[in-house]
């Protein structure tokens, strides 16, 4: 019987450091042994295109593993996005590794128990949380069903679809304003999404996110979100540090999010992304086209004296608009 290749370990996740490429703004995983591209900002196509390339090796995997009793090196299938190590007959994440036959982690959680009693459970609740590296959990309203909203506007019909949230691997920026930042990889605890939808406000269209955090050590955190949208805000750079307080067309002298949040120990964030008019007059002009605007949000642990950020793994989340008739 042939043995299959494995990977070990320590070799698999040395190499799994983000590294950022901040003339391009993306960030390059190394998993599965392949290079893994992560955009900064990912757009409905290119997270759609993910999923599918995601989804066809689980099938020829799964179909493989199907015709054979053992599982050889063309059976090396991908639980999650995640390389199978056939020694074990578990899946590699981050942080520990996860058997789905046994329905658990091979190892106890190295965060202690932010899913109660029972640390080596996926989550605490499977139909509403992630855990995307064996450490942190995603909660809440991740995957929204249906998150639309719809206005009227010189005859035309137009739609917001607010995105499924996803985890984005932490990353680094280059200095801003004599600050400097960090890659500062995964952080022990909970993000929870306890509001995330598509929205209509005052005639405009976008989406509305509150997220609440639980289980962060330390009590330095603000937050740091990037932006990126088809319909940049005239007058401000795009992509950018999302640090124009609410109404202003000039930006803080630090990176920080400047919109609703508290800082501290398990701090919170909210904001309401939204167009009106000028996204209406331009799909009205271009009815094939639609609209999209990402935000990438990061928890960072600031050091103010030093003018320093180290940036821990985050989320997206954003919109696409679109005229319906």
């Amino acid at each position: 019987m042939k043995t299959p290749n494995t990977i070990p370990r320590s070799l698999l996740f040395a190499s799994m450091a983000v590294i950022a490429a901040t003339s391009a703004l993306h960030a390059t995983v190394v998993e599965n042994t392949l290079p893994v591209p992560i955009p900064d900002f990912m757009s409905p196509a290119q997270l759609t295109k993910w999923r599918a390339e995601t989804t066809a090796k689980t099938v020829a995997a799964e179909k493989a593993q199907a015709s054979s009793s053992a599982k050889t090196d063309s059976a090396m299938g991908f639980y999650t996005g995640k390389p199978y190590l056939a020694e074990s007959g578990s899946y590699a994440y981050k942080y520990r590794d996860y058997n789905p036959e046994l329905n658990r982690w091979t190892t106890v959680d190295p965060s202690g128990f932010p899913d109660g009693a029972n640390n080596r459970a996926y989550v605490a609740v499977p139909t509403s949380e992630l855990d995307p590296d064996g450490c942190i959990t995603l909660s809440g309203n991740i995957h929204p069903s249906p998150e639309t909203a719809t206005t009227t506007y010189n005859g035309h019909t137009f739609q917001v679809d607010a995105w499924t949230a996803i985890n984005i691997p932490s990353t680094s920026f280059s200095n801003y304003n004599g600050w400097s930042f960090s890659n500062a990889g995964n952080l022990s605890g909970t993000v929870n999404l306890t509001t995330y939808d598509g929205e209509l406000s005052n005639g405009a269209l976008g989406a509305h996110i509150e997220i609440s955090t639980s289980g962060f050590s330390g009590n330095n955190y603000d937050w740091i979100q990037r932006v990126n949208t088809t319909d940049p805000i005239t007058g401000q750079p795009n992509p950018k540090f999302d640090n124009y307080p609410p109404g202003s067309s000039t930006a803080n002298s630090d990176p920080f999010y400047a919109g609703g949040k508290t800082t501290g120990s398990n701090p919170t964030f909210y904001d309401f992304s939204k167009r009106s008019s000028t996204s209406y007059d331009y799909l009205i002009h271009n009815p094939t086209s639609s609209v999209t605007w990402a935000g990438t949000l990061y928890p960072v642990m600031v050091n103010t004296s030093a003018k320093t950020a180290a940036v821990y793994d985050g989320l997206q989340w954003g919109w696409t608009m679109k005229m319906l008739e």
